[in-house]
């Protein structure tokens, strides 16, 4: 359980390392703070898995509480008919609590608090991974965005040159060479933002599934 504990710390340092190091990379490059931190919010309150942990959570410190009181009264009725019948008859309601030593509900009640506080331990890194997870799909998001900006600027200023050497070519000024060059230019462009159109698909899909599929 220590290695499995100390390698699941040591896997969170790295990516808090390597959130810390996107951040100040490209933390200039967001628009608008406050609009990550709605996205944030949102896949706080709509993550499956928070949804459920918070259940858990919730359910498993109520579970805690339990037994650390006292014992529910017991109640109990007699009747017993009276001989002779000059003795009259006898109703008995007997009422019955069972109880510890007062020591005892105090470290009972001391457990279920460590318990608890364990609980909202887990709970909170749980979290703070999944946000952090968050975070850096939409950071990521935000620069394949501006990647993608620039490389439709790019195409453009490439298509025009291949239209400028397609002219110069048909006029002779410019040799067949050129002309593969600027094509390829083109190509490989267009190549690259299809590559890129992917990238920025499977950032929106894992976005997606942290905010609960919606």
């Amino acid at each position: 359980m220590l290695k499995s504990y100390m390698g699941r710390t040591a896997a969170r340092s790295r990516l808090v390392i390597s959130a810390v190091v996107l951040v100040l990379y490209f933390s200039h490059r967001i628009p608008a703070q406050s609009t990550l931190d709605a996205l944030l919010t949102r896949i706080e309150s709509n993550n499956k898995t928070l949804q459920a942990e918070r259940q858990r959570v919730d359910a498993t410190a109520k579970s805690f509480q339990t037994g650390i009181w006292l014992y529910d009264p017991q109640v109990s009725y007699d009747f017993l008919k009276g001989f002779p019948s000059s003795a009259g008859n006898q109703n008995d309601l007997i009422l019955t609590q069972a109880f510890d030593y007062p020591t005892v509900y105090t470290r009972r009640r001391r457990v279920a608090d460590l318990k608890t506080r364990q609980l909202t331990f887990e709970n909170n890194g749980l979290r703070q991974e999944i946000l952090l997870e968050a975070k850096l799909a939409a950071i990521q998001l935000v620069f394949l965005n501006k990647r993608q900006s620039e490389l439709n600027n790019r195409l453009s200023t490439a298509q025009q040159f291949l239209v400028d050497y397609r002219k110069k070519f048909d006029a002779r000024d410019a040799t067949a060479l050129d002309l593969n060059k600027a094509q390829h230019q083109v190509i490989n462009l267009q190549t690259e933002l299809k590559l890129l159109e992917v990238e920025i698909g499977a950032q929106l899909v894992q976005l997606t599934g942290l905010n609960g599929g919606l």
